[in-house]
C-alpha cells in the first residue's frame, strides 16, 4: 500500500466556499495573541511531546544517512517517518494525539498481517495527511524552530538539530529507542515494513518516555529552562501555574479549572489559590486578562445570538434594524427592576445581587456556562433571560476590571479602541454610556457593538480574505437570517500543555507527581 503526497493544504478562507460563524465580531484575535504569548513553543495541534524528539532525530538521520540537499528528498523521507510513527502508535494502541492515526488504522486493516509499503512518490493512493510536509509542516516545525531544537541550513533550507539542545535531544531519543531506532531507520530507507515489526518498535511510541531517561530530561529542559528569554519565561511560568493548580486540587486539572482559577483566584471548592513564587503573580494576571477578554467576546457573541434568534422566530420575512432593536429592547427592559434607569443602576443591582434568576448572579462561571450551553437551544421567553444573563455577566466583568486597570492597560493600552475591540474598548464604551438611559445604552450596544460590528467584520473578511461569513443578509434595508451562531471560548493551548506535562511524568491521572513536585520546588 502506498501513500500519496498531495498539494499544500488550502489556506484559511481560500476559494469561494461559504464559511460562517468564525469570530463573527472580530474580537477573538486579542485573546489569541495573549495565549500565544503565554505558551510559546506549543500549539493547539502539537499534541504529543515525543514528536519533538522524533523530528530532531529524523533530521539528524537524514543528514547522516541521506544528505541530499533537494528539499523534495527531505520531504519524502519526513513523510515516510511520520507514516511509520503513526503505524507504530496504532499497532501498539498508543495513538492519542498522533497525526495520521485514522489512515494508519485503515492501512493496518488492509494489510491483514502482511507488509506495508512506505513509498511516497505515487499520487494514486490516499495520503495520510493533506499537508505536503505532514504534521511537521502543519504543526511541529514552527515550534521546533522557535525553541531552537531545529535550525534551517542556509543553502538547502533543510532542518538539522541545533548544536547543543537539538543534538542532545536527537541522541537521547536514539538511545531511548534502543534497537528500535535501527529498525525504524531501515524501514524508512527500504520503504516498507511488516506488521509484525511495528509492535517490536513499541519503545518509540509517545507514552513510552522513560522516567529516568536523558530524553525525558531534555523535554523538561525545553519546557522549563528559558535562559534570559522573557518570552519563553512566560511558557515556563504558565506550566508552573498548571503544576501549582494540580498540586492544590490534588487532581489532574482540566482547562476550565485552570482558566477559572486564574480568573477568580480560587479553586473549584472555593479555597484560595496560593502560589509560592511571587513572580508567578504577574503571569496569573496575564491569564486573568486573557480569560476576561474571552468573557467579553462571549457576552457580545451571546447578544448577537439573541438577535439572530429574534429574527428567526419573529421575522421570517425579514426585518429592519430599527424594528429588530425595538423588539429586542422592549423584551429586556420589563425584566429589570423599576429602579434601573441607567447602565450604572443595572450594574450596581447585579453586583449587589439584587437581580436574581436561576443562575447565581455573582458567579461569572455559572453565567458563562449558561451562555455557552444555551447557544443552540434558547427559545421563546428563555431567550430574553439568555440576553439578560449576558448583560449581567458584562456588569460583573466590568466590576472585576475596576481593580485591574494597570493589567489591562499594560496589554491593551496602546490599541486604537475605535478599530480594535477588546475588554479595554468595551469597558470604555460602558464608562461612556454609564449614565445614559438604559434603553438608549442598550440600543447603542446592540446596534453598534453587536449587529453593525458583525456586518462590518463580515465585509472585511469578504473583501480581504474572500470569505463569506455573514450570519444575516441586509437587502433593501431588511435583515434576513442566514445561519445562527453562538458564543465560544478561544482554545489557549492548555490542553496540549497538560498532555506534555503528563508525557514527561510531571502530571498523572491523579494530579501532580513526585517529579512534578520537584520541578515546582526547585523552579519556584
Amino acid at each position: 500500500m502506498e501513500m500519496q503526497l498531495g498539494a499544500l493544504a488550502a489556506p484559511l478562507w481560500a476559494g469561494s466556499a461559504e464559511k460562517r460563524g468564525l469570530d463573527p465580531l472580530g474580537m477573538q484575535g486579542e485573546s489569541i495573541g495573549l495565549y500565544q504569548s503565554l505558551l510559546p513553543g506549543l500549539g493547539n495541534v502539537t499534541l504529543r511531546m515525543r514528536y519533538y524528539g522524533l523530528y530532531a532525530w529524523l533530521a539528524q538521520k537524514y543528514a547522516q544517512n541521506v544528505g541530499n540537499e533537494n528539499p523534495e528528498e527531505w520531504r519524502h523521507f519526513l513523510r515516510r517517518g511520520e507514516a511509520l510513527y503513526a503505524l507504530i502508535a496504532v499497532a501498539v494502541d498508543d495513538a492519542a494525539g498522533i497525526a495520521g492515526s485514522e489512515w494508519a488504522r485503515r492501512v493496518l486493516d488492509a494489510a491483514n498481517g502482511g507488509d506495508i509499503s512506505l513509498k511516497t512518490e505515487s499520487r494514486a493512493s490516499p495520503q495520510h495527511l493533506q499537508q505536503s510536509f505532514g504534521a511537521f509542516g502543519a504543526a511541529y516545525g514552527s515550534p521546533l524552530y522557535d525553541l531552537d531544537v531545529l535550525r534551517l541550513q542556509k543553502k538547502s533550507r533543510i532542518p538539522v538539530p541545533s548544536p547543543g539542545l537539538g543534538v542532545r535531544l536527537a541522541d537521547s531519543f536514539e538511545r531511548a529507542a534502543g534497537s528500535s531506532a535501527s529498525t525504524f531507520s531501515k524501514a524508512i530507507q527500504s520503504r516498507h515494513v511488516s506488521t509484525a515489526t511495528l509492535t517490536s518498535m513499541a519503545s518509540l511510541s509517545p507514552s513510552r518516555i522513560e522516567h529516568d531517561s536523558a530524553e525525558r530530561q531534555c523535554y523538561e529542559d525545553i519546557l522549563f529552562k528559558t535562559g534570559q528569554s522573557e518570552r519563553h519565561a512566560a511558557r515556563r511560568d504558565t506550566l508552573l501555574l498548571l503544576l501549582e493548580v494540580a498540586n492544590q486540587v490534588a487532581a489532574l486539572p482540566d482547562v476550565l479549572t485552570f482558566r477559572w482559577a486564574m480568573y477568580g483566584g480560587r479553586l473549584p471548592d472555593g479555597t484560595q489559590l496560593s502560589t509560592k513564587n511571587p513572580g508567578l503573580q504577574k503571569r496569573q494576571e496575564d491569564w486573568w486578562l486573557y480569560h476576561a477578554n474571552d468573557l467579553t467576546h462571549v457576552v457580545l457573541e451571546a447578544l448577537l445570538a439573541y438577535l439572530l434568534e429574534l429574527i428567526e422566530t419573529r421575522f421570517t420575512d425579514g426585518v429592519t434594524i430599527e424594528t429588530l432593536m425595538r423588539l429586542a429592547i422592549d423584551n429586556i427592559v420589563p425584566t429589570l427592576p423599576d429602579a434601573v434607569q441607567t447602565w450604572k443602576d443595572f450594574a450596581a443591582h447585579v453586583v449587589t445581587g439584587e437581580i436574581v434568576s436561576h443562575v447565581d448572579p455573582k458567579r461569572e462561571r455559572s453565567l458563562t456556562e449558561s451562555l455557552l450551553q444555551g447557544r443552540r437551544s434558547s427559545k421563546g421567553d428563555s431567550i430574553v433571560t439568555y440576553a439578560r444573563d449576558a448583560l449581567r455577566l458584562l456588569a460583573l466583568l466590568e466590576h472585576q476590571s475596576t481593580s485591574r486597570k494597570e493589567v489591562i492597560a499594560r496589554r491593551f493600552g496602546k490599541l486604537n479602541v475605535a478599530v480594535s475591540r477588546s475588554l479595554c474598548s468595551e469597558l470604555e464604551f460602558l464608562a461612556k454610556h454609564a449614565e445614559h438611559p438604559i434603553t438608549e445604552m442598550l440600543s447603542t450596544l446592540l446596534t453598534e457593538r453587536v449587529l453593525r460590528r458583525h456586518l462590518w467584520v463580515a465585509v472585511q473578511k469578504l473583501r480581504y480574505q474572500n470569505a463569506y461569513t455573514f450570519l444575516v443578509d441586509l437587502d433593501n434595508g431588511r435583515l434576513r437570517l442566514r445561519k445562527k451562531d453562538g458564543p465560544v471560548f478561544t482554545n489557549p493551548r492548555l490542553s496540549p500543555a497538560i498532555t506534555f506535562l503528563r508525557d514527561i511524568h510531571l502530571l498523572s491521572d491523579k494530579g501532580i507527581t513526585p517529579r512534578g513536585h520537584a520541578v515546582l520546588d526547585t523552579t519556584t
